[in-house]
């Protein structure tokens, strides 16, 4: 990447729209929305003007879709990154939604969480600060879940700037069917102004993909390594499950996810043991969450190394539950499906470099997973 990319969204329904591109941006990434329901993704250089045109959409408005009614609980887990809270905390405030709380869940090693929460929301009834001190997501997130409120938890990261509307594409996406369990949703890049960020948007397929999708143990296997590739479902840093559900599932596992030993997968567990429990998951587009890609080269080798090992620790899950024999039945098929995908993303122009500490990863994450489930 040459030179930075300006990423903003707009909505389009009845008249083209003019923006002006701030300095020094030479390039825009655009999410165009026709009344709220997101339709593309322009990219295009910045003209003379620094001025980008974006058309007027010839785009019959969306067929009227029941909503979630009841409250949802927002549950966001921070540790040790009292910096990024404040801007977290304002996006979540601005909110449209009339009935939703939102659970800060507290996991550092020193209380950092109060000062930014107090400066920033701490007169808002609809937030509250918890502390979790164990270390771990999954026991932060399970802290939060004990103590939501909502007939849904969502959470998001903080690192994220939530939409607007967010809660308003969850509320979409579970409708009034008792058979969804969980939604998860778009998360696009919040900036693109290093080549190490774009790198990071390349890597993740969850940033772009806006097709509103429906999986459940009844439908087709589309991939046959069907539910277990769950990466493709979405991600950690936006989803929302129902209370209840999650509750009765006995909540994340605490030897996945960042800060154990495995540091990730949880979210991809999660998504599992949702549909094996025999709900369906609903991919929701509409669900925006904002993400602040990794800002530098060894933050993003560090978080790829993560993502290896936490994909190896999660499959080892399955592999010694008693999910085994399923799993092993589609081991070959799940393999294809991550050779393909890794093919795809070397097509794109991610350094062989980052692959390698993807797969260096995974030869970690078996040890990483028994020994934390070991230690647990």
């Amino acid at each position: 990447m040459s030179a930075p990319t300006w990423v903003t969204s707009v909505d389009v329904a009845d008249r083209a729209v003019r923006l002006a591109v701030p300095e020094p941006y030479a390039r825009v990434r655009v999410l165009v929305c026709h009344r709220g329901v997101p339709v593309r993704f322009l990219d295009a250089p910045v003209d003379g003007d620094r001025a980008v045109t974006i058309e007027r959409l010839e785009q019959v408005d969306p067929v009227a879709r029941p909503m979630l009614a009841g409250r949802i609980s927002v549950v966001v887990c921070t540790r040790d990154r009292a910096e990024l809270l404040p801007a977290c905390l304002d996006a979540l405030a601005a909110v449209d939604d009339a009935d939703f709380e939102v659970v800060i869940v507290d996991n550092s090693s020193s209380g950092s969480a109060r000062a930014p929460f107090d400066a920033t929301v701490g007169d808002d009834p609809r937030f509250r600060l918890v502390e979790e001190p164990r270390p771990g997501l999954s026991r932060a997130r399970n802290r939060g879940l004990e103590v939501a409120r909502g007939v849904v938890v969502a959470f998001t990261d903080d690192d994220v700037r939530v939409d607007g509307d967010w809660l308003r594409g969850i509320r979409l996406g579970f409708g009034d069917d008792a058979l969804v369990g969980c939604v998860t949703g778009l998360v696009p890049a919040a900036a693109l102004d290093d080549p190490v960020q774009e790198l990071f948007d390349r890597k993740v397929s969850w940033s772009s993909s806006l097709e509103r999708c429906r999986y459940g143990m009844h439908g087709p296997d589309s991939t046959g390594a069907f539910p277990y590739d769950a990466g493709r479902f979405g991600t950690g840093a936006n989803f929302a499950v129902r209370t209840e559900l999650m509750r009765r599932l006995g909540g994340f596992d605490v030897a996945l996810g960042a800060g154990s030993r495995a540091r990730g997968g949880e979210d991809l567990d999660a998504f599992v043991r949702v549909l094996v429990e025999g709900y369906d998951l609903v991919y929701e587009p509409q669900a925006i969450a904002w993400h602040v890609h990794r800002g530098s080269a060894d933050e993003l080798a560090s978080q790829v190394y993560a993502y290896g090992v936490g994909l190896s620790a999660y499959i080892t899950k399955l592999l010694v539950g008693p999910q085994r024999w399923r799993v092993l039945r589609r081991v070959a098929r799940g393999a294809a499906v991550f050779l393909r995908d890794k093919q795809d993303e070397q097509a794109s122009g991610l350094p062989r470099s980052l692959l390698v500490r993807e797969l260096a990863g995974c030869l970690v994450g078996p040890y990483a997973y028994l020994r934390g489930r070991w230690s647990c």
